[in-house]
């Protein structure tokens, strides 16, 4: 049985699962409440509403190992709103034919103790620019969908979550498993890469803008050197394509040497990416993070390569902008547990090189589940956005940029994974790109971090290797 045959029999016993769990009635079965703790819940924007769920959890046996990739899924994915996350050992799908419920912390916490799977969702910080393209995105938050697909890469089985709201009047999973019929079985062709062709290039801002955004970020650094030390500077390439792309081909072609895949959809826009920044990973009582800040291009020859990891290492600017970092990191985790850091070394993926520092936290919570669900939560607020996408002190930099910067950030550098009661993964959405399907738009996303010594010329080519890193598009992103 080919991986194709293989998935076709997985999505009809999904079909099959789908249709009984939604038919049965809620009398029947076992309902977990899901309530807002408004003593606990200052920070929920929801209100003390209780909500009954109903859920099933199961696995279906493959003949095979498990490897499914992105091309096998994609001709299912069909018009839903789609959370698909890829870690180096297991794959998540999340499918909801409409809008995808969202949890309040509280509920979401209650949920991880009744051992539900959710996506987390959140941008830089708030879209609310009603002018731009990232006004329509309203997939944010813990994500709960109807229908949640899991696998851990090489095992022998595929584990569903179905999940019922019991004011659900449309029967999401009713809507999934119908559409699913429809499908034909689908054809070799389907997975062939198209040609993207590029109609217009725009740099949001320019260099001319951009020189004066970093004029007055470099000033501020350097007149008010007890207040902030880094800021994070980030920038657009608006591509405008001859035709509007299926979002899937624009996802295959991307560069694939990262740690994390993602691709989300939300009605005709679609955020996606891999990236090498893990957020928070955690697995029972421990907690991991990275410290990934400072960065050189590979070699076109294994001297070159050489030269510039050694340029990287020695680099003052860029040791410090890493150390404050790792510190950050280590000050603020201490009050959780122990915190060790591993050894610094060189990640070098497939056209960049960073340094990065392990981190481990072991948690104090050990008591219950709720402490470390809060823990989860707490942790997360702390550290997003981090320091190496954002700057230091963390609030001053980000208001700077939320003030000065000429884009609208969305959910680039922001943070997407799944979090669960025994382990969690998130990671931080950088090398990443919005793409609107409506309007034949791509917009391509690069940072760079910003200390005393650097130059406007150098973060705009260090943005643009960056954005080139990644890019499905054959476009030259420099100096115009």
């Amino acid at each position: 049985m080919t991986n194709r045959d293989s998935l076709s029999h997985v999505i009809d016993q999904i079909i099959l699962r789908c249709e009984s769990f939604a038919r049965a009635s809620m009398e029947s079965r076992d309902l977990f409440e899901l309530r807002n703790n408004p003593r606990k819940n200052q920070g929920d924007q929801s209100d003390s509403e209780v909500h009954l769920y109903s859920q099933e959890r199961f696995e279906i046996p493959c003949t095979h190992p498990v490897e499914f990739t992105f091309k096998d899924w994609q001709h299912y994915l069909g018009e839903r709103n789609t959370l698909y996350f890829r870690n180096n050992e297991r794959t998540y799908i999340g499918l909801s034919p409409e809008q995808c419920p969202a949890l309040s912390k509280s509920q979401a916490i209650a949920a991880l103790e009744n051992s539900f799977t959710l996506f987390k969702l959140n941008p830089f910080d708030a879209i609310n620019e009603s002018n731009h393209v990232w006004s329509q995105w309203n997939l944010l938050g813990n994500l709960l969908p109807p229908l949640l697909i899991s696998y851990e890469h090489g095992s022998s089985a595929i584990t569903i979550q179905l999940t019922k709201l019991d004011s659900d009047e449309k029967e999401p999973l009713l809507k999934l498993a119908a559409n699913w019929k429809k499908l034909s079985r689908p054809s070799p062709q389907e997975n062939q890469r198209n040609s993207l062709s590029v109609k217009k290039v725009e740099e949001n801002p320019n260099f001319k803008d951009w020189n004066f955004y970093m004029e007055k970020l470099l000033a501020d650094l350097e007149n008010n050197p007890d207040q902030v030390t880094k800021m994070v500077a980030a920038r657009e390439v608006i591509v405008e394509l001859e035709e509007s792309s299926e979002a899937y081909n624009l996802f295959n072609s991307l560069s694939s040497h990262s740690q994390y895949s993602f691709f989300l959809r939300n009605e005709s826009l679609y955020f996606m990416g891999n990236t090498p920044e893990c957020l928070l990973k955690h697995r029972d009582h421990e907690f991991e993070f990275d410290a990934l800040a400072g960065t050189r291009a590979r070699g076109k020859s294994d001297a070159e390569d050489l030269a510039l990891e050694r340029e990287l290492w020695e680099s003052p600017k860029e040791q410090f902008e890493h150390l404050q970092v790792v510190d950050y990191l280590k000050e603020g985790l201490r009050e959780y547990g122990e915190v060790t850091a591993g050894e610094s070394h060189i990640l070098k993926l497939k056209s960049l090189q960073h340094i990065k520092t392990p981190l481990l936290l072991k948690s104090k919570s050990k008591a219950n589940q709720i402490g470390q669900s809060e823990t989860l939560f707490e942790l997360f607020e702390k550290l997003h956005p981090t320091p190496a996408v954002c700057g230091l002190p963390k609030e001053y930099a980000k208001k700077f940029i939320l003030h000065h910067e000429p884009i609208n950030r969305g959910l680039y550098a922001g943070a997407f994974g799944v979090i669960e009661r025994n382990q969690s993964d998130l990671c931080v959405t950088i090398r990443s790109l919005l793409f609107s399907s409506s309007q034949k738009r791509v917009h391509l996303y690069g940072g760079a971090g910003i200390v005393k010594g650097s130059t406007a010329k150098g973060e705009w080519l260090e943005t643009a290797e960056k954005m080139k890193s990644f890019s499905p598009l054959d476009i030259n992103i420099d100096i115009n």
